[in-house]
């Protein structure tokens, strides 16, 4: 009898058909069912490396078994998904959605699980990426499902429900949605703004910040600065906190740090009040070395005893003064003192394996010594 699957072999290119009583195929197999002796057998893994555990499948008819891909199978009775019996489904009848979604005469499953009793009115309606993650929307006509969730039973208006956006926006004739209800938001005129992944939006009254209305932000004067910085004709505001009330003069200096004619923030807290003589020192992340006429600053960190006048960040993770050296990984704790490390003759290198700086004394990788090869 013939399995309805062609196998690859890797090692000598050799495709065949498999038959259960024929064994002349080289033993790298890659996982999934076959028929052999008369009963269905799922491999996991791949045969001849040592990681293949196969099975025989319980209560599948070698006779009637057929291949749907491999991870899923069915014989004239049930179907199968990775070697193991779906609960309730019908085989004869079972096929392929979208996966992880199938359906038979009887439900819609999720994976192994019964998602719905209504295939009949099931489909999918959008799929959403945020983050590189997928989330797939579907519904049976009765409820709308997130994954193998129902969205908003009981609340959502299935026949006006769709989505907005790319990114996980919806509306129907009552609300609109984002996780859950927005509240205050306007279904007729809500937009999402494309950029910045879709994190702002606006309807006819009101500005929005990944899904939470901004209170007193101006609709009508609003303007995006950036990735989470935004504006009125009164204020700046970081994602939902307002931040600045000198709009007109307001800059983004990096990822993190920004200042008005007073005041400097790192996102969302004031860190100075020497706007003038602030200056930020080139970074590749969000964390970097900044000073002014007063500090030296790591992130949102006043360094202490730093020497303000000599001070110099010389990337995301080392800076130096006129008396030491400093490493720093994150902004969460504050950088490290290079106790060894000559300042005067400290610089970055690049083009050398395992080594980023180098002084007289030491080569360094990562704030750490490496001993120089004899």
């Amino acid at each position: 009898m013939w399995i309805d699957r062609v196998q690859k072999f890797s090692g000598i290119g050799c495709i065949l058909a498999i038959v259960f009583s024929f064994s002349a195929c080289p033993k790298r197999l890659v996982g999934g069912y076959e028929v052999k002796n008369g009963k269905v057998i799922y491999n996991e893994g791949m045969k001849g490396l040592g990681t293949t555990h196969s099975f025989v499948v319980e209560g599948a008819d070698a006779s009637s078994f057929k291949v749907i891909n491999r991870n899923y199978g069915k014989d004239n009775k049930h179907a199968y998904l990775r070697g193991k019996k779906i609960a309730q489904s019908h085989g004869a009848t079972f096929e392929l959605i979208d996966v992880p979604y199938a359906k038979d005469k009887n439900h819609v499953y999720y994976s192994n699980e019964i998602l719905s009793k209504y295939p009949k009115d099931f489909k999918i309606l959008f799929k959403t990426k945020l983050n590189k993650f997928e989330t797939i929307y579907s519904t049976d006509g009765r409820v709308i499902f997130s994954g193998r969730r129902e969205f908003l039973p009981g609340v959502v208006d299935v026949p006006t429900f769709e989505m907005i956006g790319k990114t996980g926006y919806f509306r129907d004739k009552n609300n609109v949605y984002k996780r859950n209800i927005i509240e205050d938001a306007d279904p007729e005129t809500f937009r999402v703004v494309s950029k910045h992944n879709e994190t702002f939006a606006r309807d006819k009254a009101s500005v929005f910040y990944n899904g939470l209305k901004v209170e007193n932000c101006d609709v009508n004067t609003h303007r995006i600065l950036g990735k989470y910085h935004h504006r009125d004709e009164k204020q700046v505001f970081f994602g939902l906190t307002p931040l600045s009330d000198d709009p007109d003069n307001f800059k983004i200096l990096s990822n993190s740090y920004s200042k008005d004619s007073k005041n400097v923030y790192w996102s969302k807290k004031t860190i100075s009040e020497d706007s003038d003589n602030f200056v930020v020192f080139p970074s590749e992340r969000q964390a970097s070395y900044a000073k002014d006429s007063k500090n030296a600053f790591w992130g949102y960190r006043k360094i202490e005893d730093a020497d303000v006048n000599t001070f110099i960040g010389l990337n995301h993770n080392y800076a130096k003064d006129k008396n030491q050296v400093y490493f720093s990984v994150n902004v969460v704790n504050p950088p490290k003192i290079l106790e060894k490390a000559d300042p005067e003759t400290f610089a970055l290198v690049k083009g050398e394996k395992r080594i980023d700086a180098r002084d007289k004394n030491n080569n360094y990788n990562f704030g750490t010594i490496k001993k120089k090869k004899k």
